[in-house]
């Protein structure tokens, strides 16, 4: 029977601490709901004070930035555009985009992932030219393909040192997967930066006794290196005389019992910076006296770090080329 039909005083009152309580908690929700409001307004000037609007119509060709395009692409920390075309436009700013087949990514994208497609005028620029093939030293060395480097990479292999700036052995972000030689400027060094940060160090060849100097100018001056190592490490097959879709593994001997052995072994480790693990090479330049003491490893941005005999073997860098 609800409380209300049961027999009582007719003069009920309600108790001068509970209506203080639902005041308070009626003032508390004011203030939250001013406080969040303003929240939102502050949020909405930072967010649209550097945003600038961007319209398409249809079937214009825009430029594409994105992520992975398939599941196997390993790029995904990359940013990088690909060329597409309007299909439609969707109101809000959301854009129907036409992809290419296999694509795994949504055709609808926001106008914050495209970007102008702008192309050179010749009747404005005249002079300008189409950069030709780069004039480069013959290549003794077995090549796949001769392909021109205009694909994106999909994945590197091995760095070569012959000669100096280097050349990527690596397979191409296209169809078929091609692969060939990538040759190093301004552009491919940040990008095998970031590759290298995620994917692991790249193994490498080519270092001699008569340009290991340059090996170490390049790798310091280019490669932003405070502690470089210069020393090979691929020793096995090339990587391109592996079968596709096997992975090639130079099997590196482990650790000496006496320590002294073990001096300027390289080992790689994952580090957390700013909330992801990044890779990082080092190399240990000093040794204990006995196998109970540590090793001192340097990395290539020069932090150091003394570690245990089996926590070296577990660090110890394993070169591994795969093309799939």
């Amino acid at each position: 029977m609800p409380f209300y039909l049961l027999p009582g005083p007719s003069n009920l009152t309600i108790d001068k601490h509970v209506a203080e309580l639902c005041k308070y908690s009626r003032t508390i929700y004011r203030l939250m709901a001013i406080n969040l409001a303003k929240a939102e307004e502050r949020m909405q000037y930072f967010s649209n004070r550097t945003r600038t609007s961007k319209t398409f119509a249809k079937g214009e060709i825009a430029k594409l930035q994105g992520g992975r395009a398939t599941r196997s692409d390993q790029h995904k920390l990359q940013p990088r555009f690909r060329v597409t075309e309007i299909v439609r436009s969707l109101g809000k700013n959301n854009y129907e985009i036409r992809l290419p087949e296999g694509s795994n990514i949504h055709p609808v994208v926001h106008a914050d992932k495209l970007e102008k497609f702008w192309t050179t005028d010749p009747t404005k620029f005249p002079l300008a030219q189409q950069p030709g093939p780069a004039v480069l030293p013959p290549d003794t060395s077995p090549q796949p393909t001769d392909q021109a480097q205009k694909y994106p990479v999909r994945k590197y292999l091995l760095r070569n040192w012959n000669p100096v700036p280097p050349r990527y052995y690596v397979q191409w972000d296209t169809p078929a997967k091609e692969l060939g030689w990538a040759y190093e400027d301004d552009a491919l060094i940040s990008d095998v930066a970031v590759y290298e940060k995620v994917n692991g160090i790249l193994p490498e060849i080519g270092i001699t006794a008569a340009n290991k100097a340059a090996v170490l100018k390049h790798k310091r001056v280019k490669l932003q290196q405070k502690s470089p190592i210069v020393q090979n490490t691929w020793t096995g097959k090339a990587p391109w005389a592996a079968a596709i879709g096997r992975a090639s593994t130079v099997k590196l001997p482990g650790l000496q019992t006496l320590p002294a052995a073990n001096l300027h072994r390289i080992v790689q480790k994952r580090f957390e910076e700013q909330g992801l693990l990044m890779y990082y090479a080092g190399q240990v330049v000093a040794t204990p006296k006995t196998g109970t003491g540590r090793y001192t490893i340097r990395y290539t941005d020069g932090y150091e770090e003394a570690v245990t005999h089996q926590e070296l073997d577990r660090l110890l860098y394993r070169a591994s080329a795969r093309i799939d």
